[in-house]
């Protein structure tokens, strides 16, 4: 079994996870450190962006649900600014952002051909796509084909334990503005793939593991619940109690 950070949100039943998370929502104490502040910090130290910022130059990156193109903003922000990396985007629908993308692959994943022409990357980002998948045999032999020999993954997608928050309505309740708080609250949700069957299918498929872990920020959480109080801000919101759970795991491998 793989070993889980000691969060004791985890070792909590049900009932008392929800009551300390509720009183948590509705709390308003504390300096606010303000909004660009902490989206800095964040942004500085999340494990996603670090990965980006430490990629080798030039690399050509596969966005693997890309979203709205969010992860071009952070070619220039925060420091360093990486001009040199070459961003792909794999998603469900365009985005304005894309035209900061080299390449853009649009339909369902799990229906249409989207292979770049054949082209293949230095590393890719797979940031809460698999939870959204029925199998993860083709997103894995996707990325297994598209990587070239030594490339790099960051992969993060929502614990298991994120089924056993609160819904989204008992956290809006308490003033806190969030769009996900459970799992399923996310209707297009699929499955909450445990860490060991992931390490398990990208293991035999050659990639070995670099690091792993859940992005727990204490302190960061509750700046950042401070910050979505004031501002009403859902974005926010949701990451402060993202943060505060260990909402998200992630791992960094290599394709061997």
């Amino acid at each position: 079994m793989i070993p889980q950070p000691g969060i004791p949100l985890d070792r909590l039943d049900e009932e008392e996870l929800a009551r300390l998370l509720l009183d948590w929502a509705g709390a308003w104490q504390g300096e606010d450190p303000g909004r660009d502040a902490v989206d800095l910090y964040y942004q500085t130290i999340s494990p996603r962006t670090v990965f980006l910022k430490n990629l080798a130059p030039g690399a050509q990156v596969l966005d693997m649900g890309a979203g709205d193109g969010g992860l071009a903003r952070h070619l220039d922000w925060p420091h360093p600014a990486r001009p040199d990396l070459a961003l792909y985007a794999l998603s469900l629908e365009d985005a304005p952002l894309f035209q900061r993308y080299a390449g853009v692959e649009i339909g369902d994943f799990e229906q249409a051909p989207m292979d770049f022409g054949g082209r293949q990357f230095d590393a890719a980002i797979c940031a809460h796509f698999i939870e959204h998948m029925h199998s993860l045999d083709r997103s894995f032999n996707y990325l297994r084909d598209r990587l070239k020999p030594g490339a790099r993954l960051y992969l993060e997608w929502p614990s298991p334990a994120a089924r056993r928050l609160p819904p989204r309505a008992d956290i809006i309740d308490q003033g806190l503005p969030v769009f996900i708080s459970n799992f399923h609250d996310d209707k297009t949700h699929v499955r909450a793939w445990p860490m060991e069957q992931v390490l398990e299918q990208l293991s035999a498929r050659g990639f070995v593991l670099e690091t792993m872990g859940r992005v727990h920020m204490p302190w960061l959480a509750d700046a950042m619940r401070l910050v979505a109080h004031r501002t009403d801000d859902v974005v926010r919101g949701t990451i402060a109690l993202w943060l505060k759970t260990g909402f998200a795991q992630y791992l960094v491998a290599s394709r061997g």
